[in-house]
């Protein structure tokens, strides 16, 4: 309640109770206007204009003192918080509008366009720029640049239903082989983070794998070599060999399954190629036995044998240790006991006993010498036993 204390002037004091309080306040005049309002004691000598509209007009053409310090955080969320709800009229919103009208490309439709857009703004809407690239390949320099924008972006759920809903139905053109190649680049290597592996593992499960209930054939020789560059120098960490090793626990093979593989090692074996790469990868050599007898055989014959057993020759699935390059159709075997007799648990393969490598080696027109790892302990006789078999014609 205010109640006048004199005559009002166009300097008035006047009191208004606010229960047992007395405050005193003033009027004066506007520096834009002219008008008197009323001011609050403490704000007497502060406030100069009576409206936000007197004091806009009074800063035209200054330049504001908070100009390029930027906001804190606790003051973007304030200022957040009191525009949330609130929209421009048309008239404040041309009021503030510094740019100006220009023609779609697409649809010649007008549309404003602020300052900083004027020589970059072709469009008037998303619809008019994505009707426009249609059949436009952007530059590489472009794609780096839209890549960078979206690194660490989160698509939220609502955006990727939207996106889903959008896509279905739709005919996408089929991979160019030069854009699948890409693809392979870009993602060889790249790790996947344990929330990635869990996203994978949920969506395969319960889920039939691609070849299930499908008869492949043999793969080709362009897929068996695309499938070795990829695995090649790479290796199995231990625990995926562990996890391997319990996945195929307790599991075997059924006869027929034995007898594929058996047919296919065959036919493999055929190739010098496929033997010699098998025994490099799978075959220690040389054995001990193996430099014991390559020594004597130095020995006692200089540069008449040569070390094969590393994959260097084959006849047919049979890799002999030593090759007679003197001219003499003759083989040196160095047997093992474990590997080349029967045991009680598992019989020896034909072509891996003795007599099944002097028959082996015979259709090819070869004699064949073998020495037992057990005869290696006297030297004296195995010597012997060398030079005899060299001597013989």
């Amino acid at each position: 309640m205010l109640v006048p204390t004199d005559n009002i002037s166009s300097k008035v004091k006047i009191i208004y109770l606010n229960g047992s309080q007395r405050f005193t306040g003033q009027m004066v005049q506007c520096q834009t206007c002219g008008e008197e309002f009323y001011v609050q004691a403490n704000l007497v000598g502060k406030s100069k204009y009576c409206c936000r509209e007197c004091y806009r007009i009074s800063q035209l053409g200054k330049t504001p003192p908070n100009l390029g310090i930027p906001h804190t955080e606790e003051t973007k969320n304030k200022i957040s918080i009191a525009n949330t709800g609130k929209h421009h009229s048309e008239e404040s919103r041309q009021r503030t509008r510094t740019g100006g009208i220009i023609l779609c490309q697409l649809c010649s439709t007008e549309f404003y366009v602020p300052n900083c857009r004027k020589d970059i703004a072709k469009y008037c809407s998303k619809k008019c720029a994505f009707a426009a690239r249609v059949g436009i390949h952007l530059s590489d320099e472009h794609r780096r640049n839209v890549s960078r924008a979206t690194i660490g972006k989160i698509v939220s759920d609502e955006t990727r239903q939207r996106m889903s809903l959008a896509a279905k139905g739709k005919k996408r053109k089929p991979f160019t082989q030069e854009h699948k190649d890409k693809i392979r680049e870009t993602l060889t290597g790249r790790p996947l983070s344990e929330k990635t592996k869990h996203k994978l593992s949920l969506a395969m499960t319960d889920k039939p794998g691609w070849c299930t209930g499908l008869k492949l054939g043999p793969l080709s020789q362009e897929t068996r070599d695309k499938l070795s560059k990829i695995r090649k120098g790479k290796k199995k960490s231990e625990d995926h060999k562990r996890k391997i090793g319990e996945a195929h626990k307790g599991m075997h093979h059924t006869e027929e399954s034995k007898k594929q593989m058996s047919e296919s090692h065959k036919r493999n074996f055929q190739d010098p190629k496929y033997a010699n790469n098998y025994a490099r990868k799978f075959i220690k050599r040389p054995t001990k036995p193996e430099l014991i007898t390559k020594e004597l055989l130095n020995t006692l014959c200089p540069d008449e044998w040569k070390y094969v057993g590393n994959g260097g020759v084959y006849f047919g699935r049979c890799n002999p240790d030593f090759i007679n390059v003197n001219g003499q159709k003759k083989i040196i075997e160095v047997f093992g006991e474990y590997w080349h007799r029967d045991r009680t648990n598992k019989p020896i393969p034909y072509y891996q006993t003795e007599e099944g490598r002097k028959v082996v080696f015979s259709r090819f027109g070869y004699q064949t010498l073998v020495i037992w790892s057990k005869e290696l302990e006297d030297i004296p006789t195995v010597t012997q036993k060398i030079l005899a078999f060299v001597e013989d014609k």
